[in-house]
Order: C-alpha cells, then sequence, then structure tokens
C-alpha cells in the first residue's frame, strides 16, 4: 500500500493531536477542515487518536506525509474530501466516513467543527513541569486532571471555568480553562461546589491559560455561576482586552483557525 500518494503533498502540514504524534495512541479520528486548502487558514487535515476534545496545547502541526508513512493504513482515507471525517474502533478496524453535512455559510466548516469547545486539561504553569498535575505538593479534586474541577498548589488554587466567546452569525465558543485563585477562595469555592450555595458563588481569579487567539494569560477575570448545573463562567474583568473578548464578536476563522478547527 502507497501511504502517500502522488496526489497527496507529503510536505503538507496538518494538525495531529500529541497523543498520536508522541506514539502514545494511534490515529482513529480522521478529518478533513475547510472547503479547500488556504495556507493562512492553516492546515487542512486533522489526525486525531479520538478520545474527546483536545485542548489547543494538545494539538501540533506535523507534515502530513509523516504521519501517513508512520500509519501506512491511513492510506484508505486519503481521499477524503472537504468537511468529511473517518472513524475506526481500533487500528486495522474498517474506517467509517461521516456525513459532512451542510458547511457554514460564513467559514465553511461543519457543524461538528462549530461544536468542538476548546478545552485545556491543565492550567499552562502545570502543564510545563516535567511531572505535570504529579508534581509533589499538587492536590486534585478528581484521579487524573481530566477528571478534576479544583486543583492546589502549595501557593495558589485553580478552578474550573468556561469563557464564552461569540461569534458572528450567533455561534458562540466556549473556552473550557483554568484560573488561578486564592487558596481561601479555593477554599470556598470546595465547600459550596455540592450545595446550594454554589449558585450564589463569586470569584475573582486571573486566567491560567493563554487563550488563543489572544494570550490572555494572568489577566483578571471575575467568575460567577449563572447555571447552577454548570461550571463557573468568566463574566467580567478589569483587563481590556478581556472585556473586549467577552463583549465582541469575532470572525470564525480568526477563532477557529487558531485552536485549529
Amino acid at each position: 500500500m502507497t501511504a502517500v500518494p502522488d496526489s497527496l503533498d507529503p510536505t503538507l502540514q496538518g494538525f495531529v493531536c500529541t497523543h498520536v504524534r508522541e506514539g502514545e495512541l494511534p490515529v482513529l479520528v480522521v478529518s478533513r477542515l475547510y472547503d479547500e486548502l488556504d495556507p493562512e487558514d492553516g492546515p487542512d487535515w486533522m489526525f486525531s487518536c479520538g478520545a474527546g476534545d483536545h485542548g489547543p496545547h494538545e494539538v501540533v502541526t506535523a507534515p502530513v506525509g509523516e504521519v501517513l508513512t508512520a500509519d501506512p493504513s491511513l492510506g484508505d482515507i486519503v481521499d477524503l474530501q472537504p468537511q468529511e471525517t473517518a472513524e475506526r474502533e481500533a487500528p486495522g478496524e474498517p474506517w467509517t466516513r461521516a456525513e459532512p453535512g451542510e458547511p457554514c455559510a460564513l467559514c465553511g466548516r461543519s457543524a461538528a467543527a462549530h461544536g468542538q469547545d476548546p478545552r485545556f486539561v491543565l492550567p499552562d504553569r502545570i502543564a510545563a513541569l516535567p511531572d505535570r498535575e504529579y508534581t509533589p505538593g499538587i492536590a486534585m479534586t478528581g484521579e487524573t486532571a481530566e477528571d478534576s474541577v479544583l486543583l492546589k498548589t502549595e501557593h495558589e488554587g485553580f478552578i474550573r471555568a468556561t469563557l464564552p466567546v461569540r461569534l458572528v452569525g450567533g455561534l458562540t465558543v466556549e473556552y473550557g480553562l483554568w484560573v488561578a485563585i486564592s487558596p481561601l477562595a479555593l477554599e470556598r469555592a470546595s465547600e459550596a461546589w455540592t450545595e446550594p450555595e454554589y449558585a450564589d458563588l463569586r470569584l475573582a481569579g486571573t486566567l491560567a491559560n493563554a487563550i488563543p487567539p489572544w494570550g490572555l494569560l494572568d489577566a483578571p477575570v471575575q467568575l460567577a455561576v449563572p447555571d447552577p448545573d454548570e461550571l463557573p463562567v468568566c463574566v467580567a474583568s478589569t483587563d481590556p482586552e478581556l472585556r473586549t473578548v467577552l463583549a465582541g464578536e469575532f470572525d470564525h476563522d480568526f477563532v477557529l483557525g487558531a485552536v485549529g478547527l
């Protein structure tokens, strides 16, 4: 089997989740992202392990030819058309192709692409540590970082929250991120989390993740709980740029392209 056909430039850049890139998991989902390749829009292909939503720091770029050469079975789906997705249960299993659906009239992406909210697994400072969340002195509410809603170090606390960003046309992307808060605020959040008082929780902190395409790491933010069944939401900020992000409406390519969708 020829993994890289003549019709496909092997140097073409694609998006790859880090689980695949680092050889931890096989490719189980392959998607074509745009109607046509535009270098300014970013890569056209996405290779993923299929393990749920990936945070922006869990998606990197790599030559498509390199990915296909590492797994020759991917040659079976190199004829994917724009907006199509192929999935399989495991390596060696047959590929199932999903219907692309109607592309967005504003950016050409499928409805599925618009519905993939970016999610950060860890605060950036914790993700940069050699042992990540397993560094001595770090505690979290779940068995893994993905299962946790609160996390603490020796000097600060972190709480999961969402940051809604409105797109042109009435769509919204919700970044799942971490907010750094004081140890006292973390204690308040922990005590209220499963109680009726959670609905009235108000916290002040700073963004613990850099949000593409703006950045905004360490920008001050206020959290509230509009829905007691959901995570706290970033609702206000004294930072001028973050205020603009919370109140503005943005182009699809500007936001979705920055997070690899």
